[in-house]
């Protein structure tokens, strides 16, 4: 019992097996590898963008603009490699950097300026959204190469009882790994813990807050340009609004996955395990006919649920806490 009041992932993956069993039973299409293949291709783009999100939430920080950078650095694959014929791997490193410059910016607007973070990404997100929108004329680009399309589509495999899988999917697992190790086994994920933790004790401690702030902005807009251009190789096109809602998916899985809001704690597993969460609710939605405006009620009553259920994780692990440090003396006397 305590083991699970401690453990971040405890409840997005009591979460996960509740949702995961609900559908299972109810909709015979769900539980099939090639349904579930396919929600991990779709949700790939956003575990990406989650894995770096994860991290600003660690330091402290929000980010609401994810989205339009991700749409942003679509368009700007698109108008250079679709409209301007540029070669289409230099405008997909084009398109990252977008995203870098994007997410850079929002680093040191927080950090440089003391704006809030909630104000400088609303900031960011209207302005790269809008950007998106005049740089296409507010229609789809098209036109790639038959290579940079076929990405989209290529498989990996054979695995065993699983099949051929998807290639953005080995892709998104394979940064989920990188952020893991990054977080749980480097100095900079130890210091990004303790910015958000305590940050003026990290600065008295001689760590440079600042450049572990704008390094956690800058990798997650590194990362939704990636996003971006996996979105794009996907669906064959670059829409201005692509990565609509990733904003509000992304947090929700993050919060689900047992990072805290206030900040100093939070788990790149729980992160994948909450998008797996969004992933097969959608999906179960659908699959049952749910209209999309009650999905949406669905997942804004999922995010409420789970910071609702760490905020009792947080009381009950304090309360054990408080117990134990009240038996200590008295052990100690005895």
């Amino acid at each position: 019992m305590r083991s699970l009041i401690r453990a971040k992932e405890s409840v997005v993956l009591l979460m996960f097996i509740v949702v995961f069993a609900a559908f299972a039973v109810t909709t015979d299409r769900f539980a099939s590898v090639d349904n579930l293949l396919n929600i991990a291709r779709q949700y790939s783009e956003l575990a990406v963008v989650a894995v770096g999100l994860t991290m600003i939430i660690i330091t402290g920080g929000i980010d609401i603009s994810v989205g339009s950078i991700v749409g942003l650095s679509s368009i700007t694959l698109g108008v250079l490699a679709g409209q301007m014929h540029m070669n289409v791997w230099a405008a997909c490193a084009a398109a990252m950097a977008v995203g870098l410059l994007c997410g850079t910016l929002n680093g040191l607007v927080i950090t440089k300026l003391g704006v809030q973070p909630i104000v400088a990404t609303l900031a960011m997100m209207s302005a790269a959204r809008g950007l998106a929108f005049v740089l296409s004329g507010a229609r789809s680009l098209a036109d790639f190469p038959d290579s940079f399309v076929g990405l989209g589509q290529t498989e990996v495999g054979p695995v065993p009882f699983i099949g051929y899988i998807p290639l953005s999917v080995c892709l998104a697992l394979l940064l989920a790994v990188c952020g893991f190790v990054l977080l749980r086994f480097t100095s900079l994920g130890r210091m990004i813990h303790a910015v958000g933790f305590s940050e003026e004790a990290t600065r008295l401690s001689g760590i440079g807050v600042v450049k572990v702030k704008v390094f956690a902005y800058s990798l997650t807009g590194l990362l939704c340009g990636l996003g971006g251009i996996m979105m794009t190789a996907r669906v064959a096109s670059s829409v201005p609004d692509a990565g609509n809602g990733f904003e509000f998916e992304a947090i929700t899985a993050v919060v689900m996955g047992g990072s805290s809001l206030r900040g100093g704690e939070g788990s790149i597993i729980g992160t994948m395990i909450g998008v797996a969460v969004m992933g097969i609710l959608r999906n179960g939605l659908n699959l049952r006919g749910v209209p999309n405006t009650w999905q949406v009620l669905f997942l804004g009553a999922m995010l409420i649920l789970a910071v609702l259920a760490d905020n009792l994780r947080v009381w009950m692990r304090s309360r054990l806490e408080s117990r134990q440090q009240a038996l200590e003396p008295s052990k100690a006397e005895a």
